[in-house]
């Protein structure tokens, strides 16, 4: 193996700070004199920005989904209790109409 394999290995480690000073050192040196790896290195950091771009927007998605879920929930209490407010009318509709014998 040769020294670009280990060094494309490390470059997004050696973008995100994530590597021991001597092994920055030795990228460093390498990078000055590998315009192959140099170039690589450029990709990694367009990749590491749009990511942090990406990450720094908010989700609109995700706050939609969220006032959908709550619109739902809400719908559906209010469903449930008009469904056993009908039942408990009922139930005292039947329990009034046999204690007065049916004449209700």
């Amino acid at each position: 193996m040769n020294d670009c394999c280990f060094a494309r290995d490390l470059l997004p480690l050696y973008e995100d700070r994530a590597v021991s000073p001597e092994t920055a050192e030795a990228l460093r040196q390498h990078l000055s004199q590998c315009p192959e790896c140099r170039e690589y290195f450029k990709q990694v950091k367009h990749i590491t920005k749009s990511m942090q771009r990406q990450t720094a927007t908010p989700d609109y998605r995700y706050s939609e989904v969220a006032r959908r879920i709550r619109r739902y929930r809400i719908a559906g209490i209010a469903a449930a209790g008009t469904v056993l407010g009908l039942a408990l009318y009922l139930g005292a509709m039947l329990i009034i109409n046999e204690q007065t014998g049916g004449e209700a």
